[in-house]
């Protein structure tokens, strides 16, 4: 039978395609590695196996193809300090609303999750979209401070933004007189224009794309693969400690501080050296 791959879940192998190729693209170095790994099984167990089984098996294989192939065209990075979430996750979260968005398998993309602090039209950024349009690629930057649904709305909304202008309804572009601005569906809108930014046509178009980053989400929660945020593990450890009342601070009430007293609050709080009424304190003063 030869040497059994110790690290996979017991019966691994007997799942479905999808859930084989999902986990060895997560938990591979590379596709190499990942398709040596299931190979092998297929070696070891090639007597037992039925037809249904081996079908099921090289199924795995070009869906894994298929994952790495995503992966080199969809590159996910974050930067910066105090990650909610590890960035394989938030891979996965990005090629699970690339999957279902019309129109957004075969777009050059990378999504960078950032640091709070970057400022938008209106006020607190969230995010926004880039296109280069020598290199034909989209570049999405996202605040990474967002709750998981908004940051989930906020990949659609902006993949939709990648559409729009791969579809070329979307461009920029100047007025017969010179002037620069948008293109929509062949209406002309200046840079000045006076609509407000919720209220431009391919942002109202853009919104039906949220759907898509909320439906992606959920077919992660509901196959148990989304993991706990660093706010949250913070909590259960100011839990254990009795630091939890029934207002407790979250992640979510520190976002728009300053990055020292966010730093001071934490620190405080979990060494036991600040309350919660003290913190709630220093965030309404901020505020």
């Amino acid at each position: 039978m030869g040497q059994q791959d110790k690290g996979v879940p017991p019966n691994f192998y007997k799942g479905t395609s999808s859930s084989i190729a999902t986990w060895l693209h997560k938990n591979s170095e590379d596709y190499a590695q990942a398709i040596k790994r299931i190979t092998a099984y297929m070696n070891r167990a090639a007597g037992n196996l039925s037809d249904a089984d081996t079908k099921r098996l090289e199924d795995a294989k070009v869906k894994l193809k298929k994952l790495y192939q995503r992966e080199a065209a969809v590159k996910v990075q974050q930067w910066g300090r105090r990650n909610e979430y590890d960035v394989s996750f938030l891979k996965m979260l990005v090629h699970a609303i690339v999957d279902i968005v019309p129109g957004a398998k075969d777009i050059p993309l990378t999504v960078e999750f950032r640091e709070r602090g970057l400022t938008a039209e209106g006020g607190h950024f969230l995010g926004k979209h880039e296109w280069d349009q020598l290199k034909d690629h989209h570049t999405i930057v996202l605040d990474k401070k967002q709750a998981l649904k908004h940051i989930a709305d906020t990949v659609a909304h902006e993949i939709g933004h990648a559409v729009q202008y791969r579809n070329k309804q979307l461009s920029r572009g100047p007025s017969p007189t010179g002037e620069h601005g948008w293109i929509w569906e062949g209406r002309w809108f200046p840079m000045t224009t006076e609509l407000k930014h919720d209220d431009r046509p391919w942002e109202v178009d853009a919104r039906r794309y949220e759907a898509y980053g909320a439906q992606a989400l959920k077919v992660l929660q509901d196959q148990g693969l989304v993991p706990q945020s660093s706010g949250d593990k913070m909590q259960e450890q100011w839990k254990a400690k009795g630091l939890i009342p029934k207002n407790p601070v979250t992640m979510g009430d520190l976002d728009g501080l300053p990055d020292d007293q966010v730093m001071q609050i934490i620190k405080g709080l979990k060494g036991g050296t600040m309350t919660e009424t003290e913190a709630w304190e220093i965030i309404n003063a901020a505020k």
